[in-house]
C-alpha cells in the first residue's frame, strides 16, 4: 500500500459555502498541488490528515511522504491580502538524520497552542518503530523540532502502546475551537500495542524536565475483544473529562465500537455505547471511519466506512447514556443513482453553527468515483463537489482527510491523490 500511495499526488481545495447556500454550486480552487518540485521536497501524500487554520488564515498540515529526508513534512499556506494565492513552504522535513531519530510518517493532523507552537505524532520511528509525539516550536520565522515522547522505547515491549492513529491528539477545549494552553493534558490513541495488543488510548502531561504518557485503557481487555480494538480514529473530551471515541474492530459482531472513557476515582473504566452491526445487514453500519464529534445538543455524531443499506457506510448520531444509548442512523451512502451522494465516507467532520455537518467521501461509482464533498442536516445531504471533474483529476482525487471551516463559511481540504 505504501508504494503505490507513496507516487501519488495531493491537491488542496477550496471550496465557498457562500455560492452553495446562494446559488447552489460550490466554487471550487486548488490552492496548491504537491510534488511540483524535484523529488517531491515540497511533500507527498496526505493522507487522512486534518488541516489546521490560525487567526491569520494561514493553512497547516502535513505529508507523510516527501521533503528533504523523504518521509513526511510540515508545511504551510500563507494567503497573501486578498486570500486570492497561497504561499507553500515547508516547515520541517522528517528523517533528516540516519535512523530518522525524530520520526517517520507524520500521516496525523497538527494542533496549536496559544504561542503558535505546533504539535502532531509521527506513526514510525526508529527502532523499536512504535512511533513519536513532537513539537514544532516557533521562534519568529523559524521553527526547530523538539521530541516530547517515543513509543515501544522501553525494551521494545509496547505496552504503552505503538502507532498513533491518524487523526492526531485531542486536548480540553480543542471541539469549541481554543488554542491549546501548552500545559494542560494531550489525548490519544494507537491502533497496537498496548497490554493485549489492540491499542491503548493515552494521556500525555507536560513536566519540567520530560512528558509523562500514562495509558488510560487497554483495548480487548475483555474476552472475544467486547469491548473493541484499534481504537482508529483519536478521541473527543466532553466538559467532564470523559473520553469519546471507536474502534473498528472488535464489539459483539468485530465490526467496531462507539466506547466512552471515564475516570471512577481510582483508574479509568470504558463503556461500549453502541456495538456496530447490531441491526441485520449492518444497516446500522460497520468499520467506524471518523473520529465522533459534538453537536450542539451534546450528541456523537460519525461515520462508518462500510455498512448501511447500501453497504457503502453511513452517517449518524449518537446520544451518549450508557450501553443502551440511542443510535439514530441519518443517511446511508450511495442512496442516490449513480452514487451521487458518494460512497465509503473517510475523515474529520466538520460542524456549523447552524447545526450542518461537512465530510468527504472517499469513493462512489458513477461520476462520484473519486469522492466528493457534503453538507448533511437532520436526514438531509447535499453533494457539494464530486472530485476528479477534469481529465487526470487537477482538482484532485480521494479527500480523506475531511475538512475545515473558515470563519466566512469556506471549507478547505486535501486530497490523497489527482492535482
Amino acid at each position: 500500500m505504501e508504494n503505490g500511495l507513496r507516487s501519488g499526488l495531493a491537491a488542496v481545495a477550496l471550496t465557498t459555502i457562500l455560492s452553495i447556500t446562494m446559488a447552489g454550486a460550490a466554487d471550487f480552487r486548488t490552492l496548491y498541488s504537491f510534488c511540483a518540485k524535484e523529488h517531491c521536497v515540497d511533500g507527498n501524500g496526505v493522507y487522512t490528515n486534518r488541516l489546521l487554520l490560525d487567526s491569520s488564515g494561514t493553512i497547516l498540515g502535513t505529508t507523510g511522504y516527501g521533503g528533504r529526508g523523504e518521509w513526511g513534512t510540515i508545511f504551510q499556506l500563507v494567503p497573501n491580502e486578498d486570500r486570492s494565492k497561497y504561499r507553500h513552504s515547508v516547515l520541517y522535513s522528517f528523517c533528516k538524520k540516519e535512523n530518522c531519530p525524530d520520526g517517520f510518517f507524520p500521516d496525523a493532523g497538527l494542533i496549536s497552542d496559544t504561542a503558535g507552537n505546533l504539535y502532531g505524532t509521527t506513526q514510525y520511528s526508529s527502532y523499536p518503530g512504535g512511533g513519536e509525539v513532537f513539537e514544532l516550536v516557533r521562534n519568529g520565522d523559524t521553527w526547530s523540532f523538539k521530541l516530547l515522547y517515543v513509543f515501544c522505547a522501553n525494551g521494545g515491549s509496547c505496552t504503552d502502546g505503538k502507532s498513533p492513529t491518524y487523526f492526531g491528539l485531542t486536548y480540553k477545549g480543542y471541539a469549541s475551537g481554543a488554542a491549546y494552553d501548552g500545559a494542560s493534558p494531550l489525548y490519544g490513541t494507537t491502533y497496537s500495542g498496548g497490554a493485549h495488543n489492540g491499542g491503548v488510548a493515552y494521556q500525555l502531561t507536560p513536566g519540567k524536565r520530560k512528558w509523562r504518557e500514562k495509558v488510560l485503557y487497554d483495548f480487548c481487555a475483555v474476552g472475544d475483544c467486547l469491548d473493541g480494538y484499534v481504537p482508529y480514529s483519536g478521541l473527543a473530551l466532553d466538559e467532564a473529562g470523559d473520553l469519546y471515541g471507536v474502534t473498528t474492530e472488535g464489539g459483539n459482531q468485530n465490526k467496531g465500537t462507539i466506547f466512552q472513557l471515564f475516570f471512577n476515582g481510582d483508574r479509568w473504566g470504558e463503556t461500549v455505547l453502541h456495538h456496530m452491526c447490531s441491526k441485520a445487514n449492518c444497516a446500522d453500519g460497520e468499520l467506524p471511519s471518523s473520529p465522533v464529534v459534538f453537536d450542539g445538543n451534546g450528541d456523537l455524531v460519525g461515520t462508518t466506512a462500510y455498512g448501511g443499506s447500501q453497504g457503502d457506510g453511513t452517517l449518524f448520531k449518537l446520544t451518549p447514556a450508557g450501553e443502551k444509548s440511542p443510535y439514530t442512523l441519518l443517511h446511508s451512502f450511495c442512496s442516490e443513482d449513480e452514487c451521487a451522494d458518494g460512497g465509503y465516507p473517510y475523515g474529520s467532520l466538520t460542524l456549523d453553527e447552524a447545526g450542518n455537518i461537512f465530510g468527504t467521501t472517499s469513493y462512489g461509482i458513477g461520476e462520484s468515483a473519486s469522492g466528493t464533498v457534503y453538507r448533511a442536516k437532520g436526514r438531509s445531504l447535499q453533494s457539494l463537489y464530486q472530485f476528479c471533474q477534469l481529465t487526470g483529476c487537477p482538482d484532485g482525487n480521494i479527500p480523506l482527510g475531511g475538512v475545515i471551516r473558515d470563519s466566512d463559511g469556506r471549507l478547505f481540504g486535501m486530497t490523497n491523490l489527482g492535482g
